[in-house]
């Protein structure tokens, strides 16, 4: 093959002559017609098997490679043409680059573009797109050096006993954004317009690449603009069937819906862009949400980025195949169709109108769905917050004849009981303990100071720390907190002669319950005697 330019369109014609194409024999069947991005080809053999099985009428294929290191270093387009006995086309948007920056498995030095194969006979045209990524300039960035712009391979093909057939093959950026993609299907909407009186009947397949939702948002290298956080709750799918899709050649000179949009003076659709934002009547009979052909991540980037429009066709039966992702990324779309009256195009039209009105209807009930479980959640959280914001801590200890000697124990929000026991008589160490207390013993403690009431003693009137030492409390409880600190109380004697002596004592039942329960939790726990 001689060498082709990025933009130029390279044909092969592997027809057996003697064989009659399908729809020459007797009545004519429906057109088995499918859309398939193949992967660069990487599996070629397994892509060629499952396009032999599913024995197509037409084909419209992306990413072939031709010559490139990556994928074997053959000429892909021509294989399939040649294997499977078909008339097709592929038009090159790229030369890849044979660069050091490349990994193995993205070595270029060949070409790349897309296809479409069929048994009939077809003239073919290129529909070239305004640069959404400057390839040539910012290629080396990815570690994909390239010279090129994307192209949609456009085919008359002219089917025996039947009107032609306009059939598209495209594939869209997948490093320009919302807005980058939605110029360059602007494109394709006006050349499909200006081809409706002679060619009505029309396919438009392609890999659109509609995958700036869920994950990708997170990622400035697949999702950029405006559009990357301004659309959320929905996927790009559903953005371009509610904004674009659902407005009719029908329903004014431009697409107010598009227009509408809340964006930045200097980010607004162009007059042009809004002119060309319009159905002529392409209707595609997946649906938006729920037929993925794409997912990577373990699921976390899932899209329906493969698109299937027909116009005035009526679509007998319509399925995915290569549904494992085993012979490509992305999973492959196959129609069965029969050419169809002008009236089926005001059908679709309303069938796209009430997907994008139901698509709204669910996403608001998604939101209210989602605003109701996260004021739920936050009130529950709310609750389960202060009902676990709850430590007891108490401190007693003084300075005397053997020095520094305390007795301290905290019950944390967690769970967590730590205590320490330092007693320097007879030269005993410190002692340091910890272990989580049960739900049940934790609802103990909590009920011990229920009982107790001392959350609502005041420490105004208690005796000041001393010589003697001092005894402090801190209980965080039910949103409630108190910090106590007052002299050291030994028996019940010291609390007499108090300005409060009534809640005193009940500080001292209250801390003589603690030490009784935890001293005994010690000792059960650990299996040691502790100094008291």
């Amino acid at each position: 093959m001689d060498v082709a330019l990025p933009g130029q369109i390279v044909t092969f014609d592997f027809r057996d002559s003697q064989a009659p194409a399908p729809s020459d024999q007797g009545i004519p069947r429906p057109l088995r017609v499918v859309q398939w991005n193949i992967e660069r080809g990487y599996q070629l053999d397994a892509v060629i098997a499952t396009l032999r099985d599913l024995d197509a009428d037409i084909l419209c294929l992306q990413e072939l490679d031709i010559g490139n290191q990556r994928s074997g270093g053959g000429n892909h387009a021509e294989q399939i043409a040649r294997r499977l006995r078909l008339n097709g086309a592929v038009a090159v948007e790229f030369q890849e680059l044979r660069s050091p920056c490349r990994a193995p498995a993205q070595q270029g030095g060949g070409l790349h573009g897309n296809a479409i194969y069929s048994r009939y006979d077809m003239a073919f045209r290129a529909v070239g797109h305004a640069p959404a990524y400057d390839w040539p300039r910012d290629g080396m960035r990815l570690g994909e050096p390239r010279l090129g712009a994307r192209v949609t391979l456009a085919a008359e093909i002219r089917v025996p006993r039947r009107p032609a057939v306009l059939a598209y093959s495209a594939h869209f950026e997948c490093f320009a954004g919302i807005a980058g993609r939605a110029a360059q299907l602007c494109d394709l909407l006006q050349d499909s317009s200006a081809c409706v009186p002679e060619l009505p009947h029309q396919l438009v397949f392609g890999d659109f690449n509609t995958f700036a939702h869920s994950l990708a948002r997170l990622s400035p290298r697949y999702a950029h603009g405006w559009h990357r956080f301004r659309n959320l709750g929905m996927s790009e799918a559903e953005w371009w069937v509610e904004n674009v899709l659902a407005w009719s050649v029908d329903d004014g000179p431009v697409n107010l819906r598009l227009a509408a949009e809340p964006l930045p003076d200097h980010l607004r659709p162009s007059r042009e862009v809004l002119r060309a934002a319009r159905n002529p009547g392409w209707w595609d009979p997946f649906d938006p949400v729920r037929d993925i052909t794409i997912s990577n991540h373990c699921g976390w980037m899932s899209a329906k980025a493969d698109w299937a429009f027909v116009r005035q066709f009526r679509v007998v039966r319509h399925w995915m195949a290569n549904r494992d992702f085993a012979a490509s990324d992305h999973r492959c779309l196959v129609l069965e169709v029969e050419h169809a009256h002008a009236d089926t195009v005001a059908e679709h039209m309303l069938a796209t109108k009430r997907v994008a009105r139901e698509l709204q209807v669910k996403r608001a009930s998604r939101l209210w769905t989602w605003c109701s479980l996260a004021a739920a959640a936050a009130l529950s959280w709310a609750a389960f917050t202060v009902a676990r914001r709850s430590s007891i801590s108490r401190i007693t200890g003084h300075r005397g004849r053997y020095g520094h000697e305390f007795f301290r124990f905290e019950i944390d929000n967690q769970g967590y009981l730590k205590y320490a026991n330092n007693s320097n008589y007879r030269r005993d160490s410190i002692i340091h303990k910890s272990l989580r207390l049960s739900p049940t013993l934790v609802a103990e403690f909590k009920r011990i100071v229920d009982d107790s009431e001392i959350m609502a003693e005041d420490s105004t009137l208690w005796p000041r720390r001393d010589e003697n030492g001092r005894l402090q409390l801190d209980i965080s409880l039910n949103g409630k907190s108190i910090s106590f600190e007052t002299a050291k109380i030994s028996s019940l004697a010291d609390t007499v002669d108090t300005q409060d002596p009534e809640g005193l004592r009940v500080l001292y039942y209250l801390i003589q319950d603690f030490k009784c329960l935890i001293l005994s939790i010690i000792s059960l726990h650990f299996k040691i005697k502790p100094i008291a």
